[in-house]
């Protein structure tokens, strides 16, 4: 069973050891200060934990930019690579964002290791920072339309993953 949850300041040290756990090759170390800082802000908008029996396996979050969402820092446990977290981390953002019918799309950044996921489920590259995150390390701006046909996708795959992996929700 998976519980997603509302991040409290509480969770800070087991996010930043989930950003360790991935630091190299999803991220470069130089980028912890900035998650730290993120993480002590108050200004994100949904940042959620999810735990697996207890154990936090991912964390992610997503905000609201003009008529856009916005992913922002979506971490799975190293260990947990694999599992079908991801995915549903993925999922359970776009699916929160795709309710708001007046947004017309989602944009994140990433590396080029993880650009092919989000190429899955239909993100397209719309530029290339070489280096961005640190030496070797390129930042990828990927967009998705929520088209209505798109919003149905998401919402069909997020209740077919959450009915898979036991989801429960907590607000």
């Amino acid at each position: 069973m998976i519980l997603i949850r509302p991040y409290t300041k509480k969770d800070r040290e087991v996010c930043l050891s989930l950003f360790d756990g991935n630091a190299p090759p999803f991220f470069d170390p130089s980028e912890r200060s900035t998650y730290k800082a993120f993480l002590e802000g108050e200004t994100f908008h949904a940042y959620r934990i999810f735990e697996r029996d207890g154990t936090v396996v991912a964390c992610g979050g997503y905000a609201i930019e003009e008529e856009m969402g916005d992913l922002c820092w979506g971490i799975v446990s190293r260990r947990a690579h694999g599992e079908k977290l991801g995915w549903l981390l993925l999922l359970y953002r776009l699916n929160k964002i795709a309710q708001d019918e007046s947004l017309y799309g989602v944009h994140l950044d990433t590396s080029q290791h993880i650009e092919k996921f989000y190429e899955k489920l239909g993100f397209r590259t719309i530029m290339v920072t070489e280096d961005y995150y640190g030496a070797g390390l390129h930042r990828h701006d990927m967009e998705l339309m929520l088209t209505s046909e798109k919003r149905t996708e998401i919402e069909s795959e997020y209740r077919r993953i959450s009915e898979k992996l036991e989801v429960r929700e907590r607000e």
